[in-house]
């Protein structure tokens, strides 16, 4: 992408340069100036580059905004984290599906293991609930980003599990839990 921008900049800037040169001077100092006026010219692209970008992070954010409405999102400056799970206790952490590609709105998977490799690295385990095919594929993600610590228990999106399902669930989570108190 920023490359597509340099070269239509380029462009423009070389189809501007015809009008920004039509004196014909051939001194030092004009040739000086036609420089400064070129550099002036790749300074404010880079600039309105720079600002684009900027605005792509503060609609991802209002986005991220919108979606979670009065829902509580774990936002600290100290690590540059901004995702939508919350601790339930300080055991136990409720997150919704992270986002492989596509949809700016979900966690990305890469900020999810990092936020599991800086705070609880080694002492964590996520529960995958979500089919394979929900949400574009992304709830079939390859658990090797996070580390491989997850555990798949698929089940359908806004509907109660199955009873087996449940109860497995239930067994997993109480056995890693009574491993340890830093699980």
């Amino acid at each position: 992408r920023a490359l597509c921008v340099v070269v239509v900049n380029v462009i423009i800037l070389y189809t501007h340069q015809s009008t920004c040169t039509d004196y014909s001077s051939s001194s030092i100092a004009f040739l000086s100036t036609q420089r400064l006026h070129m550099l002036v010219h790749v300074l404010r692209t880079a600039c309105a580059h720079q600002f684009v970008m900027s605005l792509k992070e503060d609609m991802i954010r209002t986005l991220r905004a919108a979606v979670s409405q009065n829902k509580r999102r774990l936002i600290q400056t100290e690590g540059n984290f901004n995702l939508d799970l919350t601790y339930i206790c300080d055991r136990i952490i409720a997150m919704s599906i992270p986002c492989v590609s596509g949809a700016p709105y979900r966690n990305d998977i890469r900020e999810v293991a990092r936020f599991f490799s800086q705070r609880h690295y080694g002492r964590f385990i996520i529960y995958n609930l979500c089919e394979h095919f929900e949400e574009r594929g992304n709830g079939n993600y390859d658990t090797s980003l996070l580390y491989d610590q997850v555990e798949r228990l698929p089940m359908r999106d806004h509907t109660a599990p199955r009873l087996h399902v449940l109860v497995r669930f239930c067994e997993h989570a109480t056995s890693w839990l009574n491993q340890g108190p830093s699980h």
